[in-house]
């Protein structure tokens, strides 16, 4: 075929076809307008395909090659049932799907602004340039397989016209920018744009209907990752970034953070069975109102971890929280376990921090608040598991509730303000010579703690010392300082 061949408004049948020029193929406007064609050899020319607007007057091709230009004028709807090779496709119109249900090649594709959807579904498609889809209908790239692989090597955008994008499968980009709308995973899927300063992945608010999400695009300090929201309780990986912001509420199955340049952060509420943080040097970061996280979390990231901005935060760990291997943690609001152990690294406080684990144990390495005036508050109504600091604390102000819990300080520290420890299990206050505890406001022991074991140096800067009944563990000094009010009360020392 060369030139134009024309059907007026009914029905063209033809089979495997050799293009000797650029040559359309027009079936009319009608509902009998429909166009089958069976595998275009195209030799480099272009063909062009127009059934017109009817919804009935579909297209089918069995299969396209040569490289040259493939343009759908319009039609009811159009199938590429085989491999599609091409150079330039255009879309113009459709009433309904332009679907490619087979492998698609081609330099670029563009969707028009018209109300048709898009659907690539073949094994392994690739397309060269940016592509913009701005058709607003719906764009459909894999299937409920899942086994399909699909490169926009120029780049990829979706949100500028589409109602709804649906993915299963691999999309990807090679080194270059994916701008994703709001998605709906069709199965196990993968965004990934490579590993260049202009791999940046954007991605709005994601439906997984439990289907997994991996994000990949790579460790350039410059190829951050956003996504708008993750629902639906499919799994969550982030393999590689430059840093990575989920921007909105997050419900997840299992959380795999494998690598980032920078920061992994959860801003939204954030809910998830389970965490996994591997061993390299990226931050974490929960920021949202109320996370609620399963499993027995262990933090291994060796940069920092955030948990809270805020003194109204909650983070949950329903089967406990180990984060010794982080630089530091930045808390505020209120860390939870429900009766399993927590056990943290170097604590700095940015807001006031409550530690609550009802059964379970807890252990510090150190606390500061940084100079601010912030309060640490230890246990509330009903808990029982002990408190131990390895390291030194120095906060304003240290709380605990009347509850059968331990509090152990192994390495000193400074307490701004005047400290009655309520607690009804045993205070300890240093378990070395070498130990120096400073209660800048005052001390009192008595109020409620079954005993007092003292070793090292404890202090009260110029205010009273109240010590109930008291066990030794090493040589120990008491001092209150030189003003009137440096009163001195020691129970039964043994």
């Amino acid at each position: 075929a060369a030139g134009t061949v024309v059907a007026t408004d009914t029905q063209m049948d033809i089979g495997a076809v050799t293009l000797l020029a650029n040559t359309t193929l027009d079936t009319g406007t009608a509902a009998a307008s429909i166009l089958n064609v069976g595998a275009v050899t195209s030799g480099g020319f272009s063909l062009t395909l127009d059934s017109g607007p009817n919804a009935a007057a579909d297209i089918t091709v069995a299969s396209f090659g040569g490289n040259g230009a493939l343009t759908v004028t319009d039609s009811g709807g159009t199938v590429f049932s085989g491999v599609v090779t091409a150079g330039a496709v255009t879309l113009t119109a459709t009433t309904g799907t332009i679907a490619f249900n087979g492998n698609l090649t081609a330099t670029s594709l563009a969707p028009a602004v018209a109300g048709f959807n898009v659907t690539l579904s073949g094994g392994t498609n690739s397309v060269t340039a940016d592509t913009n889809f701005l058709n607003t209908g719906t764009v459909t790239l894999g299937s409920a397989a899942g086994t399909e692989s699909t490169t926009f090597a120029g780049g990829l955008d979706t949100t500028g016209g589409p109602t709804g994008v649906s993915i299963g499968g691999t999309v990807a980009t090679t080194n270059t920018q994916m701008d994703i709308g709001a998605v709906t995973l069709l199965a196990n899927t993968t965004l990934d744009t490579g590993t260049a300063a202009a791999s940046i992945l954007n991605v709005g608010a994601v439906t997984s209907g439990g289907f997994s999400l991996t994000l990949d695009s790579g460790p350039n300090a410059a190829a951050d990752i956003t996504v708008a929201s993750f629902a639906g309780g499919g799994n969550l990986t982030v393999t590689d970034s430059g840093g990575t912001t989920f921007t909105g509420a997050v419900a997840a199955g299992n959380i795999t953070l494998t690598d980032t340049t920078g920061t992994i952060s959860f801003p939204g509420n954030t809910t998830a069975t389970d965490l996994t943080a591997a061993a390299n040097g990226f931050n974490v970061s929960f920021t949202g109102t109320t996370n609620s996280i399963g499993g027995g979390v262990v933090f291994n990231n060796t940069g920092t971890l955030t948990l809270g901005n805020g003194v109204g935060d909650t983070n949950t760990f329903t089967a406990g929280i180990t984060a010794t291997a982080p630089s530091s943690i930045n808390t505020a609001g209120t860390l939870v376990t429900t009766n399993d152990a927590m056990s943290l690294g170097a604590m700095t406080l940015t807001n006031n921090t409550t530690i609550r684990t009802g059964t379970g144990i807890v252990t510090v390495t150190s606390a500061t608040d940084g100079g601010s005036s912030f309060t640490l508050d230890l246990q509330d109504a009903g808990g029982t598991g002990d408190v131990t600091f390895t390291g030194a604390v120095t906060v304003n102000t240290l709380g605990t509730s009347a509850f059968g819990y331990g509090v152990f300080f192994h390495g000193g520290g400074t307490i701004d303000t005047d400290t009655t420890f309520l607690n009804t299990g045993v205070v300890r206050l240093g378990n070395g010579v070498g130990d120096t505890i400073i209660f800048t406001g005052g001390l009192d022991t008595t109020a409620g703690p079954s005993g007092t074991q003292a070793a090292g140096t404890v202090v009260a800067t110029d205010t009273q010392m109240d010590i109930g009944a008291v066990t030794l563990l090493a040589n120990t000094t008491l001092d209150t300082g030189t003003a009137a009010a440096s009163i001195l009360n020691v129970g039964a020392v043994t």
